[in-house]
């Protein structure tokens, strides 16, 4: 399967010598071939399907057949996602915001006002007003429309399957992950190998498109948009799933839950 070109990282002020409104100009210019290879090969975020449609991908694998099983069990709609290497990060925008749907008005406008407070943080590490503020504004006015009930879990999926729209979604994500890494980098670095430091990670890990996540991603964005999922782990190794939640604090409640495979997430439901 074709990937998607790689996005450079937004950079800070005091870094960067090229117009900051450039930044998506030139991502959207090197993306354009291969979003129209691709675009019609798998959806960016697919409807709902019954979790036992994996067990196809793993008629010769007995290990993974006998996880599939058990997935099946315990959750029996899946979501698939693109594997992108943006995949985390599209899921969980989807899942977060359609589950947003579901509770009061409030819970929107919480997150809205989570991810201002957020965005003028990023600014202060030095990053462009102009490059965050367009990331941020997409983002805002779509938590918008779910907090009017101007949206749907169908509308979602316009969204989250328009190339431009989504993309914006997933960099402002990436962002927010970035910023808070930063902002808490003595508590992270202990996180890093070497003599990396967060800054130095962020730059190349977090902020550039198609670059995947792992825990140490999962822990910041779910510390910033001070919210809990969970996560199921399907390896080769171990007797069967895993199941992780983030925070992992005894009391927290995940308000969704994704799906791991070596390499990529998808969203699953367990009804």
């Amino acid at each position: 399967m074709s990937e998607q070109a790689e996005q450079k990282p937004p950079q800070s002020e005091e870094n960067s010598s090229a117009d900051p409104g450039s930044l998506y100009e030139a991502y959207q210019k090197q993306q354009q071939d291969i979003e129209n290879e691709i675009a019609m090969a798998q959806a960016l975020i697919t409807p709902a399907i019954p979790t036992s449609n994996l067990k196809q991908e793993y008629t010769d694998d007995p290990v993974f057949l006998a996880k599939c099983e058990q997935l099946c069990a315990r959750y029996p709609r899946l979501r698939r996602t693109r594997g992108d290497g943006n995949c985390f990060y599209r899921g969980f925008g989807f899942a977060y915001l359609d589950q947003l749907l579901q509770q009061p008005p409030e819970a929107a406008a919480k997150l809205k006002e989570i991810c201002r407070q957020r965005k003028d943080a990023i600014i202060e590490l030095g990053y462009s007003s102009v490059t965050v503020d367009d990331f941020y504004d997409a983002f805002s006015e779509l938590v918008e429309t779910v907090e009017r009930r101007e949206c749907s879990t169908a509308n979602l999926e316009s969204v989250f399957n328009n190339p431009g729209q989504s993309d914006y979604v997933v960099v402002f994500l990436r962002l927010l992950v970035s910023g808070h890494l930063q902002t808490h980098a003595d508590f992270f670095q202990s996180f890093l190998d070497g003599e990396q430091t967060i800054k130095d990670f962020c730059a190349t890990e977090v902020e550039p498109m198609r670059h995947e996540s792992d825990h140490i991603h999962i822990i910041a964005l779910t510390q910033t948009l001070e919210t809990c999922i969970a996560v199921e782990y399907m390896h080769r190794d171990g007797a069967g799933i895993s199941r992780h939640t983030f925070p992992d604090d005894g009391e927290s409640v995940p308000v969704l839950t994704l799906l791991y495979r070596p390499g990529h997430y998808d969203i699953i439901y367990d009804s």
